[in-house]
């Protein structure tokens, strides 16, 4: 039934979040900062790592206008100089996770 789909979706939340001690991970692992990546190189690289580069250019553009805008609908390029720079990361991680593919039963 749903129960599958229900549970993924606080896995998703709680891997991206990585507060819950089941499921930590260093970003820093797959993202130096020093190397001022974009959102692309950003997509690309966890579109590797997590789905042996399988996303599709529509479900990429999904996933970079997730990331790079805000919530009223602007434009909010994703800098890596900011401070929320890892932080927006670990969220489109959680939001790829969460991709409509994902999601089967």
């Amino acid at each position: 039934g749903t129960s599958n789909l229900v549970e993924r979706v606080p896995f998703a939340r709680r891997f991206a979040s990585n507060v819950d001690n089941d499921y930590q991970w260093n970003i820093s692992s797959f993202i130096d900062i020093s190397q001022n990546l974009g959102a692309v190189e950003v997509i690309d690289i966890f579109d590797e790592v997590l789905f042996q580069n399988t996303l599709t250019e529509a479900e990429k553009c999904i996933v970079i206008d997730y990331l790079e805008t805000d919530l009223d609908g602007l434009p909010w390029p994703l800098d890596p100089t900011a401070s929320d720079y890892l932080n927006r990361i670990r969220d489109m991680v959680g939001f790829m996770f969460s991709l409509p593919r994902w999601q089967f039963q």
